[in-house]
């Protein structure tokens, strides 16, 4: 089971999520953080009711507000991890954890309902790996994470993996196997639910049509 602080990926196999996929040539569409918060309100490293620290451009229930909200938000486990086929986690590095616990309510409640980034130019740059000017005060979900990280152990991000200074520029995949030094070099499978043939058939006819309408584009 996930502990507070450890960084989770999602993959489904829809349309959004299996372009999002190409395009990043990931195995996965969506970050998030493992929050374990007790009875009492506090968050704990094991235990306790799971919840994920997330930005999505989607609106889902909130623990904080007891509201449908859009942006960062902590999101329920059962809520999440019924909407992809696939979760794993890599763990962060235990000599961080116990300043992880101190420090994630300040960050949620510092940054609370923050959008998700629907700038397509950022999104192109990340793909990339090119700074492109970004929207303010949005953010995407890799980003939220390394962020996450950033605040609650007061590191710089290029201090913490070794691949950027720019947060907006990782990508699950990029988190998924860069080096780190707060978290583990591996990722582990904590839910797998296999699509049906026929809903796989279906994604796959459309990502298809969409690429081929992308290339058609691109050479005119």
């Amino acid at each position: 089971n996930p502990a507070s602080g450890d960084l989770l990926f999602f993959s489904n196999n829809a349309v959004t999520g299996s372009i999002l996929k190409i395009f990043t040539s990931s195995d996965f569409n969506h970050n998030g953080i493992a929050v374990r918060i007790d009875q009492d309100g506090k968050v704990v490293e094991k235990g306790g009711f799971l919840y994920v620290l997330e930005v999505n451009s989607g609106a889902r229930p909130d623990i904080l507000t007891s509201n449908s909200v859009y942006g960062i938000a902590l999101t329920s486990q059962e809520y999440i991890f019924c909407k992809y086929n696939r979760v794993a986690v890599r763990s962060l590095r235990e000599i961080y954890r116990t300043t992880i616990l101190e420090r994630t309510l300040g960050y949620i409640k510092e940054n609370h309902g923050i959008q998700f980034s629907s700038d397509a130019r950022t999104f192109i740059g990340a793909w990339l790996g090119v700074p492109m000017k970004k929207s303010e005060n949005t953010l995407y979900c890799s980003e939220m994470s390394v962020l996450y990280y950033s605040y609650c152990l007061g590191k710089k991000v290029d201090d913490m993996f070794l691949y950027s200074h720019i947060p907006y520029l990782y990508t699950p995949k990029i988190l998924s196997n860069t080096d780190s030094t707060v978290l583990e070099g591996y990722l582990k499978d904590i839910y797998i639910k296999y699509s049906s043939p026929g809903e796989s058939l279906i994604s796959t006819s459309i990502v298809c049509v969409f690429i081929l309408i992308f290339i058609a584009m691109m050479i005119r």
